[in-house]
């Protein structure tokens, strides 16, 4: 093997591992913002749930 084929063939492990980096940091970040999601979810349901409670009790 040359050592221009040898320094492309560690150019190209240096492009995968860097890819495979990146697909991590957007897994991660994906799951940042389903938890975040989740969280704002509830926060509704909360007020929605105290919204529907003081319309019940302003009616009654």
């Amino acid at each position: 093997m040359t050592a221009d084929q040898s320094n492309r063939i560690t150019l190209a492990e240096n492009l995968v591992n860097e890819a495979e980096a990146r697909m991590v940091r957007a897994e991660n970040e994906l799951l940042a913002a389903q938890v975040g999601c989740d969280a704002a979810h509830q926060r509704l349901q909360c007020a929605r749930e105290a919204a529907q409670a003081f319309i019940e009790g302003a009616v009654a």
